[in-house]
């Protein structure tokens, strides 16, 4: 609770009332939604292509099985899922227009009937209990008011058995790398999303909200709090970013 009772959140360098956070992420996304894809390989050289590829290779998808890709708009990891062998999936996002981009890439990849689309709040959502066996969260939990209730509500959509996978970037890789790290973050990401996005302030909350989410094993505490089991996490590209999962046991 910040001075004069009313309690804040971290929205990028800012601090701002728990009930503004939301519309300010889904207005943010709303802007860059078409630029997204592209960004993410400017952002991490390409990098993210394969880290997501490991992350379903880990969850091995099954013919019968279905997945929830929360704020996953884009669909870029749920196209994924299904094409490795996953029977539908489910991708929610806050942003209308991210999900717009996602509808029209599952027209152009022909899995649009293997694809549903919805705009829900992760920390709050719409979604039946208890119906996925799969869920994935590539770095959207930074963007949640509260990650532990996207988590919980995570927890609760899966199936007994169901297992959870996340990517995050973490606020300091390790120390040989760390100054180039931080010089990309605060620098070069804020100068591709002017020159890429048309839009410099986005992509510095984006950074700014990476310095100050949880370190990895801090959310694989969160995560293991919100009820997963077995749950680990391993670095990756030096520790640029980790890769966590759990199962619901």
């Amino acid at each position: 609770m910040d001075k004069g009772g009313k309690t804040k959140v971290d929205f990028g360098s800012q601090r701002v009332n728990t009930a503004e956070k939301q519309p300010r992420v889904r207005e943010l996304f709303d802007r860059v939604a078409k630029k997204y894809d592209l960004m993410n390989d400017a952002m991490s050289l390409g990098l993210h292509r394969l880290w997501k590829r490991e992350m379903v290779r880990k969850m091995a998808p099954q013919k019968h099985e279905l997945l929830w890709d929360v704020a996953g708009g884009s669909g870029d990891v749920a196209f994924r899922f299904l094409k490795a062998g996953g029977k539908m999936a489910t991708i929610t996002d806050i942003s209308s227009k991210m999900l717009e981009v996602g509808y029209s890439r599952a027209l152009a990849k022909g899995l649009r009937d293997r694809s549903v689309f919805i705009e829900d709040d992760m920390e709050n959502s719409s979604l039946e209990s208890q119906q996925f066996h799969c869920a994935t969260c590539a770095w959207g939990l930074r963007n949640a008011t509260s990650p532990i209730r996207a988590l919980q509500e995570i927890y609760r959509c899966l199936r007994f058995g169901g297992r959870f996978f996340a990517i995050e970037f973490a606020p300091v890789p390790e120390a040989a790398i760390a100054p180039i790290y931080q010089l990309w973050c605060s620098r070069v990401v804020p100068y591709l999303g002017a020159k890429i996005a048309n839009d410099r302030e986005s992509y510095l909350y984006l950074t700014e909200s990476i310095r100050r989410f949880l370190t990895p094993s801090e959310l694989q505490k969160a995560i293991g709090d919100a009820g997963f089991q077995n749950h680990r996490h391993a670095s990756l590209a030096g520790g640029i970013a980790g890769l966590h999962w759990g199962w619901k046991l």
